[in-house]
């Protein structure tokens, strides 16, 4: 896949950089298939963009601004298990709702009950 900036507040986890990289590429690319986050991992990379092996890879739940670097990759997970499949599983119920504000931007929020009225939601 190509390189993607993505501009994330120093209050994100690395799982919520994760997902947000993947929501972006196909907001701006064509679609592709993805598997949960739970799938994947962030590691360092070069500035090329060559992933640094020799390093391990970033907990999920570590705020980003933990880490200081400018280049991450993410690849496909070398430790799933089968607790991060049953997230994955709990993660298909969830379904994202996308707020347009009257005077420009959105938000999206998960909803996890298709029965909640939108007055709950906001």
């Amino acid at each position: 896949l190509d390189p993607i900036q993505v501009t994330i507040l120093h209050t994100a986890t690395v799982e919520d950089l994760i997902g947000l990289t993947f929501w972006k590429y196909l907001e701006l690319r064509e679609p592709l298939s993805f598997k949960s986050v739970h799938h994947y991992s962030v590691m360092i990379a070069e500035d090329d963009g060559e992933i640094d092996i020799d390093l391990p890879e970033l907990q999920r739940d570590d705020y980003i601004s933990k880490f200081g670097f400018k280049y991450l990759g993410i690849i496909e997970s070398s430790n799933n298990n089968e607790q991060k499949d049953d997230l994955e599983d709990e993660s298909k119920k969830i379904t994202i709702v996308k707020v347009y504000y009257e005077h420009g931007g959105f938000s999206m929020i998960d909803v996890k009950n298709m029965d909640v009225e939108m007055s709950e939601i906001l």
